[in-house]
This record gives structure tokens, C-alpha cells and sequence, in this order.
């Protein structure tokens, strides 16, 4: 270790871009106190960060919290400005180590106002399509970037095994497999590794990308009773093989993150052998390994308690940096009194910083640490404001008088519409705020379809984080059922496929249960008994779509499609590689599965007498599309008499009141639906 001075670029390693990464850390190792090292194994919040902060604690790493970040208004230009001040501090200590910024970005860059959200895992889970979820990816890194930071803490790639659990919705799927093949998105944020990259090594393509962290490390998704921060009772065999599988699909990931749950009571910050002796021996992981938010106080039992002992096991365990996030003195206090105990190890500890420093060398920091703002351009969309403010009118009419509101400046009866499209679903919700023994439709929503059901021919659409409890009543009544899932920015991709213009091609991700006793479902048990199974879907063309003119007759196929029908709707896009194409990615052992649970489920029908008139057109219409992630349980095409036949339903005006409904919550609009799926 050297005195105190300022390092210049002359006589050291560090600084030279054109010196091996191992080298300029180890370079930069041998240069710093214990009091640098400990400061760069610190993240802590924006909200107790300071240009003075910075420089007397040597912070190395800066973070947002997951929910509501400052100013609701402030743009990507604003954090910019914010994160480069933190950085300008950074440059200012004596060896100018920059820090790095991370937040959470699990669908889109969330955090800011006027970037895009995409739909949320569990609706591009049923598209299955593999290259969209890495574009999605690389248009969320350009949007992060466009605001000064560095780092998400995303992809969540867990496998959720009970849709009990709050964040159900972060998951792609119950299947390992549909995860593995979604890890895609990481090649999207951080760019595709060279060929021959080391397995297990951090990489960052460049400016444009984004550092990846994949978590919650591990078997979040399978916790008893699908309990938050619960605990997954598995052999270490069936942990890998389930929930271990997705992380080892994206060991070129530069960060994964532990998970606040238990494995067998063990709780996963302290669980030495699966942080060290298998993600980082066995699967020769090189990344940082980065706590979960105050996921140390966590391991005190009550919260908060035995502190000390807490932070030993935590950096014994193989967490190399600590999102704190708050109390930052009384952890690197506590920190610097272990090592100085001899408690924790200088090897550790160097081993950690080892692993942060790789994390920024790869990301480019030292050669360009500040925001680039050329990437503004690419935050949002061109058409946003001149949408913002149809949505505004709108939802001034709209909120006038809430759920009473059914005037739309006059007055309508039901001799004046063909169809009701009635949109129902959850109330927000995150984390353990999610838990829930018996998830099902908030705000009476099912009582509301089967009174609108009651009159008029009526298409539900459900807005859900997961499977849900449905009224078996109201499946009787409605002509389809649409699981939207949690649509993003993009609102259109719901009412393109119920018009018609795009087909309903997605996958069912998870089995959807019949009552909460089933739960957790197992797809290879010959108890295996869902509503709808697991892969479950519609798949067509347009010359498959069936039609009735009056409701109560039975289904037909058209003979002759319209010019309308047999045209193209997709827009066009990047010619897919081998690896990346969703229909490619469909292997023969899926399509086994899914025949097999479909199987299952219809024997079950038959056996108790069931008729399922929500499955009669699906035989026709399954599988999934390169572009949509809604899934369609069931639908009937009806057309009133003299109106044009054709695969959708509605036209003109009562399109455009429909399209804008769906819409009225968003806050841009990228008109291309690849967000609005799911």
C-alpha cells in the first residue's frame, strides 16, 4: 500500500485502458487502505449520498431504493445530473475510483418519468419469444444509460413454483426451461459476449449497455406456501436442477443478487456453501455478489438485531458488496473492527474488492465515467407528448364520478354496441404486500362482468400478476376471457389482438389452478388437475377463425378469408438468429410437455362431465406469436347482424373509445407492441 497522494496516470497500471483487466486490478488492489477497500464493499442510497459523503468514506457504490424515487416529474436528463454530480466526487479522492450507480429496471426503466415500461415477466414469459425479451433488454439498457446510471438489478430469473407469492409476477414461468431461455434478456442489457467469453466472467459490450445482476440467489420462486422471504424445502439436486438452472444459463452476467428467503432454515446471506463453494468454486462464478436491500438487518431475527455477528456471516458467507442502505458508519465500523479482530480475513475482503473493481473495469467507468447524453433521444418515444395529451382528456372524463361513470357525453343502450369489453384484475401490490392465501379478482370484479355478461355479449379482459381464483359463473357467461397479464407503456397490443388485427398466440407460463388447494401444481403428477395447463394457448391464422352470428350457435369456419385476413399484420423486424427465433426455441420435448398436461386436463373434463366450452376453439388456435404475450383462454367471435364480418369485433368510434380506455393509465407510447403484451 502507498501514503496518501494522488495516483496519476504515469505511474500506474490502473489507469491504462490498454493493460489487461487482471492486471489494472491488481494494480489498484495493491494500492488502496483498508479504509478504500471497505468503502467500495459499501452501497448505499441516493438520499444519504454527498459530493462530502463520498469522499470521506470512499463510497463505491450508489443505488436508488425499489419504490418511488424524489421528484415524480424529474427526467432522465435531471438523474443525469444527479449521478454525475456523485461521480465528480468519486474522481476527487486520491485514487479516483468511480462508483457505480444501480437501480431497479425489472421491466423497463421504471424509475423515471416519460421512459417506457414493458410488460412485466410474467406476460413476456407467454411469448416465449427469446429475441424479444433481449431487445427489450437492450432498449432498457439505452433508456438506463440516457440517465446517468449504471447498473440494474435485473433480470429476477426465478422460477415460480405457487402464484401465492407476491412476486409472482417477476417470474417468466413455473417451467425451468421457458427461464432458462428468457436469461436471453441479459445478452440484451449488457450485449452478447464474444464468442469463446470465459463461462462465469463479468461483460460489458459498451457505453450503450448496461451491468446485468440476476437474482434472487436461489429458490425464491419455490418457498413453502409461496411466503415471501419464506423458506424452499428441497435437496440441494432438486434446487439446481429448478431453480439453480437459469443462473447458470447467464454466468456472463456481471452481478447476481441472494435472495432474503431460506433454504432448509438456512438463510441464503448466510448460506456459505451455495454463495461460495458452488456459485463461485463450482460454477467458477467471477462477478460481485451484491446483498439484497438491508438484506444483512434481515438476517437478524428480530430485524435489525445482532448486528456485528450479522455483517460476519454475511462477508464470510461470499457477499462481496452490501447495499446497506442507510447506516452506512455503523457498517463499515462494524466491517473495519471485524477485520481488525481478525474475524474476517484481508483475503476476503481483497477477494471482494477484486470483485468490484472487475465489475467497473469491464463496464468502462474508469475511461468514461459520466452520462452520455446523446442517449436522450432514445428515452421514450417520438409520439409521446401528442398521446399524453389524448390520455389526459380522457382520463379527466373518465374519473369523473368512478365506477358510476357510464356516460361518455350521452347516453347508449345496449341496442347500440355488439360487444362489452369489461377490464378487471388486481389491485397494485409488490413483494410481501402480495402474499396472498387466496388470490383472486380485486374489487368485485367478477361480480361486475357477470352483471354486464348478463345483458350484453361480453369479452373480460384480466390484468393480473398471476393465476387467479376465477367464478366458474362468470366463465359461463362471457364469450373470452383475455389474461393481459400486466401490460406496459404500450396499451394498443391488448386491443390489436381483441379487433383482430394480431391473433391471440400466447402461452399459458404457469398452470392455472382450479382452487388454492391444488397448489403448488406439478405438471408431471398424474393428479395433475388445472383449469388450464401448463403451455395452454390458441393459436391461428386468419383463415381459422371461427364466427358466430348469433350467440348460442355453434362455431364455423370461413371458407373464403378476406383480402384483410390474409395479409400481414406484423411489422417487420431483424431477421432472427438461429438461437434466438421464439418458434426454433419450441422444442419437441415442450410440445411433449404441453400435450401431456393438455391430456391430463381433458381427462379430468371428461371424467367429472365437464363441458369446456373454453377449450373448443383453442384446438384450432394454440401456440404463441413473435409479437404478443396476451393469452387468450377463450374466445368466440360474434358478429351482429349487417356489420362486417370480420376476425375482430367493433369498428370506428367504439375502436377508438376502446383503444384510448386501455390506454388512459400510460404515460408514453412507443406505437410498435412489443411492450404491450403482457
Amino acid at each position: 500500500m502507498t501514503d496518501a497522494g494522488e495516483v496519476t496516470a504515469m505511474d500506474c497500471v490502473y489507469k491504462n485502458p490498454n493493460e489487461g483487466v487482471e492486471d489494472r486490478i491488481q494494480d489498484l488492489l495493491q494500492r488502496m487502505t483498508v479504509e478504500e477497500k471497505i468503502g467500495q464493499m459499501t452501497q448505499i442510497h441516493r438520499a444519504v449520498s454527498s459530493a462530502a459523503i463520498i469522499k470521506d468514506f470512499f463510497i463505491g457504490n450508489v443505488c436508488n431504493s425499489a419504490g418511488k424515487s424524489g421528484n415524480k416529474d424529474a427526467l432522465s436528463e435531471d438523474w443525469a445530473e444527479m449521478i454525475d454530480g456523485f461521480q465528480t466526487a468519486a474522481l476527487e479522492t486520491r485514487l479516483a475510483i468511480p462508483i457505480i450507480y444501480g437501480l431497479d429496471a425489472v421491466h423497463g426503466n421504471n424509475k423515471f418519468y416519460g421512459t417506457t415500461i414493458f410488460s412485466h415477466n410474467i406476460g413476456l414469459g407467454a411469448t416465449r419469444d427469446y429475441d424479444l425479451a433481449r431487445i427489450i433488454g437492450s432498449a432498457t439498457a439505452l433508456e438506463v444509460r440516457a440517465s446517468g446510471a449504471h447498473w440494474v438489478f435485473a433480470p429476477c430469473v426465478a422460477v415460480c413454483k405457487d402464484p401465492r407469492w407476491g412476486r409472482c409476477l417477476e417470474s417468466y414461468s413455473e417451467d425451468t426451461d421457458v427461464v432458462c431461455n428468457m436469461t436471453s434478456i441479459v445478452s440484451g442489457l449488457q450485449g452478447p459476449p464474444p464468442e469463446g467469453h470465459p463461462a462465469g466472467y463479468p461483460f460489458l459490450a459498451g457505453r450503450n449497455n448496461v451491468v446485468a445482476c440476476a437474482k434472487h440467489f436461489v429458490g425464491d420462486g419455490g418457498t413453502e406456501m409461496g411466503k415471501n422471504e419464506g423458506d424452499t424445502i428441497a435437496s440441494y439436486e432438486d434446487l439446481e436442477r429448478i431453480h439453480m438452472a437459469p443462473y447458470l444459463n447467464c454466468l456472463a452476467v456481471s452481478a447476481v443478487m441472494p435472495s432474503y428467503s431460506r433454504w432448509n432454515g438456512r438463510k441464503l446471506h448466510g448460506d456459505r456453501f451455495l454463495m461460495t463453494e458452488i456459485l463461485k468454486d463450482k460454477f467458477g462464478f467471477k462477478g460481485c455478489l451484491v446483498s439484497d436491500w438491508s438484506g444483512i438487518e434481515k438476517m437478524g431475527e428480530p430485524r435489525g438485531s445482532n448486528y456485528r455477528e450479522c455483517v460476519e456471516a454475511a462477508i464470510n458467507t461470499g457477499i462481496d458488496m452490501v447495499m446497506v442502505p442507510y447506516r452506512y458508519e455503523k457498517f463499515i465500523n462494524e466491517l473495519t473492527s471485524l477485520v481488525k479482530d481478525g474475524k474476517i480475513l484481508m483475503s476476503r475482503i481483497d477477494d471482494a474488492v477484486e470483485r468490484i473493481l472487475r465489475l467497473k473495469f469491464t463496464a468502462g467507468l474508469f475511461e468514461h465515467p459520466f452520462s452520455d447524453i446523446s442517449l436522450l433521444k432514445f428515452v421514450g418515444c417520438k409520439c409521446r407528448h401528442n398521446c399524453l395529451g389524448c390520455r389526459q382528456s380522457n382520463r379527466r372524463s373518465r374519473n369523473k364520478s368512478g365506477l358510476r361513470e357510464d356516460s361518455f357525453g350521452g347516453d347508449f343502450s345496449n341496442e347500440d354496441f355488439s360487444y362489452a369489453i369489461v377490464a378487471v384484475g388486481e389491485a397494485p401490490y409488490a413483494e410481501s404486500r402480495g402474499d396472498d392465501p387466496e388470490p383472486s379478482i380485486h374489487f368485485d370484479g367478477d361480480s361486475i362482468v357477470r352483471l354486464v355478461a348478463e345483458k350484453i355479449p361480453t369479452v373480460a379482459i384480466l390484468m393480473t400478476g398471476r393465476p387467479l381464483v376465477l367464478d366458474m359463473t362468470m366463465l359461463e357467461k362471457v364469450e373470452a376471457l383475455v389474461a393481459a397479464w400486466l401490460p406496459g407503456t404500450e396499451g394498443h397490443g391488448i386491443a390489436d389482438s381483441v379487433f383482430g388485427d394480431y391473433d391471440f398466440t400466447g402461452k399459458l407460463l404457469k398452470s392455472w389452478f382450479r382452487e388454492t388447494e391444488q397448489l403448488p401444481m406439478n405438471p408431471e403428477a398424474d393428479s395433475y388437475h388445472p383449469l388450464f395447463p401448463l403451455g395452454f394457448g390458441l393459436k391461428s391464422t386468419k383463415r381459422e377463425v371461427q364466427v358466430c352470428h348469433r350467440r348460442g350457435d355453434p362455431p364455423r369456419e370461413r371458407t373464403a378469408p378476406s383480402r384483410r385476413e390474409t395479409e400481414t399484420r406484423i411489422p417487420p423486424r431483424e431477421t432472427p438468429t438461429a438461437s434466438s427465433s421464439s418458434e426454433d426455441h419450441e422444442t419437441e420435448a415442450e410440445s411433449s410437455r404441453f400435450r401431456e398436461n393438455e391430456a391430463k386436463s381433458s381427462r379430468f373434463r371428461d371424467r367429472n362431465g365437464e363441458s369446456s366450452r373454453f377449450h373448443e376453439v383453442s384446438q384450432s388456435r394454440r401456440g404463441f406469436t413473435r409479437s404478443h404475450g396476451v393469452f387468450e383462454v377463450s374466445i368466440k367471435h360474434r358478429v351482429a347482424e349487417g356489420e362486417k364480418e370480420r376476425s375482430g369485433v367493433l369498428e370506428g368510434e367504439k375502436r377508438r373509445l376502446l383503444v384510448s380506455e386501455i390506454d388512459a393509465s400510460n404515460e408514453t407510447c412507443p406505437r410498435r407492441s412489443v411492450s404491450s403484451s403482457a
